[in-house]
């Protein structure tokens, strides 16, 4: 696909002329992997921490839920 952006007839020709960019584009796309993945992860840890703290939230609405049922009129 470079190849054909820049115009080159043959890949060999445009490896001859970029080769030298390679290794430091391969160390920073390996950089910006290792940056997502270490901010999956810890959105990942995050949500396991939340997800108690959501139940139990989600346990003490109910009272209230029903109680509105009762009542007529949502309590949230």
């Amino acid at each position: 696909m470079v190849k054909e952006l820049l115009g080159h007839s043959d890949i060999s020709i445009t490896l001859r002329l970029y080769a030298h960019v390679l290794p430091g584009m391969h160390q920073e796309a390996v950089e910006h992997l290792a940056a997502c993945l270490s901010y999956t992860s810890r959105l990942a840890a995050v949500k396991i921490a939340l997800t108690p703290l959501l139940l139990q939230q989600e346990e003490l609405l109910k009272p209230a839920a029903k109680l509105g049922e009762v009542i007529g009129s949502p309590l949230r």
